[in-house]
């Protein structure tokens, strides 16, 4: 009986060379963890808008990470606000609309 109570599997371990530092790695990394985390902020301040953008990713064994700032005039910044409200309108339309057959029907007001 070995004095270790659980086998090794050295299977998913990449073979060592003679350069390795001692520290064992997984072959083919990016077939088991891909991931991506987008951040993206604006805001308004003195009729210009300042845009930060991160995004970071791992894919196919690689990470990166990427940082971007500017600046838009201030009728960029206010289109962008318009398109967005327009857009969260219409989809909670679309979302209330099937909810209003259960409510009921408004009543008729008599002309005084």
């Amino acid at each position: 009986m070995s004095k270790y109570p659980v086998a090794r599997n050295d299977k998913h371990l990449a073979p060592r060379s003679e350069d390795d530092a001692g520290e064992p790695t997984i072959a083919d990394s990016s077939s088991w963890l891909s991931f991506r985390y987008t951040y993206t902020e604006i805001s308004a301040r003195r009729g210009t808008a300042h845009v930060k953008r991160r995004e970071t990713r791992l894919e196919n064994g690689i990470m990166s990470s990427e940082t971007i700032e500017g600046t838009l005039d201030g009728a960029a910044f206010d289109a962008l606000a318009r398109n967005v409200r327009d857009q969260i309108a219409r989809q909670t339309q679309l979302l209330m609309n099937p909810l209003l057959w259960f409510l009921p029907a408004p009543r008729k007001r008599d002309n005084d």
